[in-house]
């Protein structure tokens, strides 16, 4: 475990760009790539004073000293006179002014009264270290900075999700101890349930850096699964260990329901690999191998230890009352309970959002939200449309006046559906001239004053917009969600038609993203259907009785469904963690349903079903739940989430296992009979 310790100490995090892509979406966007430039920036904004001469000053000094420390890590800053240098007459301030106020509509207006704005365009990738450093300097220019773009979005996400690692690890640890020790009352009991599942967590971690390098917000979740789990198995070995005589006896008993347990969670984790999309898929692998060896870890622990746990164990705390308690059950409550939850779920499933804008995982009321969404719809936004656009008879795009004629009305007719955004294109660039130098913002109606505008433009921004056969449009704007994303589409789909002899195609990393994301619902249904198949059928060849299935399956799906209903009145989303939640729920709920039904068809004593089996299922079903309440304290939305929804889940499900399944069980015995 201290080599775990060691090897993992230093594991990083990063969110990358392809975190939410698919695999096909990714090759597309590297394709775009390759053929055009598209570096990745950072606007930055400061306000709340004043920009008269001296602060201006004071801005553009601090802005050269950023220049030269970045020099050398492929950074390039762009700044209102920079972009403008041609129309303004002097560098002297008071110049620079009269030219922002004398024109009003500029595209890229970074000169306000009481704000300053410029461009840090990332041409080679960084480390998420230098990108840290590289933030901290752009903050450190002023107390009233303001940052935005997806470099930005990346790095909050490295932040809030590496707060999982230095916060919520130890609170759970902490948490497991309390628990534990107030079960066993005993520290040497204590630490020998806990040490095989501190150990699987850092095994965990250790075999994520050695096989991903780093953590992502997905991956990042898995070191608390495994230990969670792990220590539900070893309170089911713990409890038994005080009834068994010796591990062979134990063995032989609780062998096929720790199996059945354990490959269950790992087909419920494992059918996430079905997703499209790969940062899901590595989860998936992950998670469903380790469940394995973190199970086989704790049967070899207890099995050299056993002796030692036992004399602990004595004095462990026990649930006597339990089943006497719950050993009649209402069929009113029971059945009455089924139908209201099936009910409220399909209700509540109508309404639930799909979250696709990685900004709102962030805090509502942060600081660094706040100047996301105020960038984007006020100074600079997102580039969430690459609009690539080909002649449909020609392999080479050699424009003519008339196609510029053409474009520049397919253009308006984006701008006029888009409204607030802001386009960059060839025939923008040409408009921004012509208004320079006329006072009009359109491009010039006579083709030897448009080619000669053209001439003008600078030959790197002429190679960025139009390469090989394709015009470039990029459409900057605010963020946009799953609702506004699908009209889009289908905007741009009318567009194709009423332009036919234009190709007219979407790509970019935003729109990339946007497209992967729209497989979460996919993923959500088809890695259910594959978990809850094959774990019914498992279950049906391992158990062979027709009989318990219907109780099975029952007191399994229920759960899930009026997990629908929890979402709804807590406002959660379908997002790129919640979306694994029912599939995981699965892997975890039908645990202890398998340990009941293997007592009843064991038919033993009632005192050692509640010793060797509710004991531990309660326990253990507690620990997990108030580890992931632990998740739902976390300000990281997807975190958040997904951790209110787990414990929700696993509480109803412990309630149906206690509850629901001994009346299911108990009536069809009664038919039987």
């Amino acid at each position: 475990m201290i080599l775990g310790i060691l090897y993992s100490n230093d594991l990083t995090q990063k969110n990358s760009e392809y975190l939410f892509q698919t695999s096909s979406d990714a090759s597309k966007y590297l394709q775009f790539k390759k053929r055009f430039s598209d570096e990745q920036q950072i606007v930055v904004t400061i306000t709340g004073r004043a920009i008269k001469e001296a602060a201006y000053l004071h801005y553009m000094q601090k802005i050269d000293h950023f220049k030269l420390k970045w020099k050398g890590f492929g950074i390039e800053v762009v700044d209102f006179f920079n972009i403008y240098k041609l129309g303004i007459k002097s560098e002297r301030f008071d110049d620079i002014e009269i030219f922002a106020s004398s024109h009003p509509e500029l595209m890229f207006n970074f000169l306000k009264k009481n704000r300053i704005t410029f461009l840090v365009i990332i041409t080679r990738e960084l480390s998420p270290r230098n990108l840290e450093i590289l933030i901290s300097d752009l903050k450190s220019m002023d107390a009233n900075v303001s940052l935005a773009g997806l470099p930005v979005t990346n790095q909050l996400l490295n932040q809030y999700s590496q707060d999982i690692k230095i916060r919520i690890f130890p609170i759970m640890l902490l948490l497991a101890f309390v628990i534990t020790i107030i079960i066993t009352r005993s520290f040497t009991a204590t630490l020998l349930n806990l040490y095989p599942s501190v150990m699987a967590l850092f095994l965990t971690l250790s075999t994520i850096k050695f096989f991903f390098k780093n953590m992502n917000m997905i991956t990042v979740i898995a070191p608390l699964l495994i230990f969670t789990l792990s220590l539900s198995i070893s309170f089911h070995l713990y409890y038994s260990i005080r009834v068994f005589e010796n591990f062979k006896k134990l063995f032989q008993y609780k062998f096929k329901p720790i199996f059945l347990m354990v490959t269950t969670t790992s087909i419920g984790f494992g059918s996430l690999y079905v997703s499209e999309i790969e940062s899901i898929r590595q989860f998936a692998l992950l998670t469903s191998v380790l469940i394995f060896l973190t199970a086989g870890l704790i049967l070899g622990w207890y099995k050299i230890m056993f002796d030692m746990v036992k004399r602990a164990s004595q004095r462990t705390w026990t649930i006597n009352f339990s089943y006497e308690f719950l050993s009649k059950p209402s069929k009113l409550i029971g059945y009455g309970s089924m139908v209201l939850l099936i009910g409220g779920g399909w209700f509540a499933s109508r309404d639930i959002e799909l979250l696709t804008d990685a900004t709102k995982y962030l805090p509502v009321n942060s600081f660094e939200r706040k100047s996301i969404d105020y960038i984007t719809r006020y100074v600079w936004g997102n580039p969430n449309y690459e609009v690539l656009i080909h002649k449909s008879d020609d392999s080479e795009f050699d424009l003519e006046f008339e196609d510029y004629k053409n474009l520049g009305q397919l253009e308006q007719e984006i701008q006029n559906y888009f409204k607030k955004a802001r386009l960059l294109s060839v025939n923008q660039l040409v408009s921004e001239l012509n208004y320079l130098y006329t006072g009009k913002k359109q491009i010039p109606l006579i083709p030897v004053a448009y080619f000669t505008m053209l001439g003008q433009v600078p030959e790197h921004q002429k190679i960025k917009h139009l390469k090989d056969g394709y015009y470039r449009i990029t459409i900057f704007g605010s963020h946009i969600g799953h609702e506004e994303f699908k009209n889009h589409r289908s905007f741009f789909t009318g567009l194709s038609k009423r332009y036919p002899d234009y190709q007219i195609t979407l790509n970019g990393l935003q729109y990339s993203m946007l497209k992967s994301q729209e497989y979460l619902i996919t993923t959500l249904i088809k890695s259910f259907m594959v978990s809850f198949v094959i774990i019914v059928i498992l279950f049906a060849l391992l158990f062979r009785q027709i009989r318990s299935l219907i109780p099975f399956v029952v007191v399994n799906l229920i759960p899930l469904i009026s997990s629908l209903i929890f979402i709804r009145l807590m406002n959660y989303s379908l997002n790129i963690a919640t979306v694994m939640t029912f599939s995981i729920s699965l892997g975890l709920i039908v645990d202890s349903t398998i340990h009941v039904i293997y007592d009843k068809m064991k038919n033993i004593s009632q005192i050692e079903h509640v010793q060797t089996t509710l004991n531990p299922i309660i326990v253990g079903q507690m620990i997990l739940i108030l580890s992931f309440c632990v998740f739902g304290a976390n300000s990281f939305l997807p975190i958040r989430q997904t951790g209110g929804i787990l414990a929700y889940t696993l509480m109803v499900a412990l309630i149906f296992d206690i509850y629901h399944l001994p009346l299911m069980i108990n009536k069809k015995d009664e038919t039987v009979g």
